[in-house]
């Protein structure tokens, strides 16, 4: 029985504690000489391997599920709402991430009303919900979209 629980802490222990891992297949042994007693050795021993490996497997999500491989804070994290990777939505990989920060720095510095147009617009809204989301009227909307295309206008030169 011991050598059963060794192989399979060779075969499924890398990366996991391997003392913790031992007691699991141990566990999982008991389980099944419990669930099957009286059962004949000839069926017993494959289901009760397979059982201790299942319960390696499911000792190695638990800790993949603790341990993350990106940090809780990093960019690289998929975004539950939109399915990519957060830095990319933020700023996608083909863009210039230094001229992007630029730009968000100069957008800020337009005005909070121009700003959250800008925002409004990265977004993808259309401009009936800008209007209705930012209560102005058209007419006013119309003339911060053209000061808007000067200021661009100006940034670029």
């Amino acid at each position: 029985m011991a050598s059963l629980i060794d192989e399979v802490c060779r075969q499924c222990g890398g990366g996991l504690d391997g003392e913790e891992l031992r007691s699991n297949c141990w566990l999982a042994y008991f389980e099944m000489k419990k669930k099957l007693a009286g059962c004949s050795s000839f069926y017993f021993w494959p289901v009760a391997a397979e059982h201790m490996i299942r319960a390696a497997e499911e000792m190695r999500a638990a800790r993949n599920d603790r341990y993350s491989l990106e940090s809780r804070m990093s960019l690289n994290q998929i975004a539950r709402n939109c399915g990519k990777e957060i830095g990319d939505a933020i700023f996608p990989k083909g863009n210039d991430f230094t001229r992007g920060v630029a730009l968000w720095d100069y957008a800020r510095r337009l005005g909070e009303t121009k700003y959250r147009i800008i925002c409004y617009l990265a977004q993808g809204e259309e401009d009936d919900y800008i209007i209705e989301k930012m209560a102005i009227s058209e007419s006013r909307y119309l003339e911060i979209m053209a000061e808007l295309r000067e200021d661009l206008k100006d940034y670029i030169n």
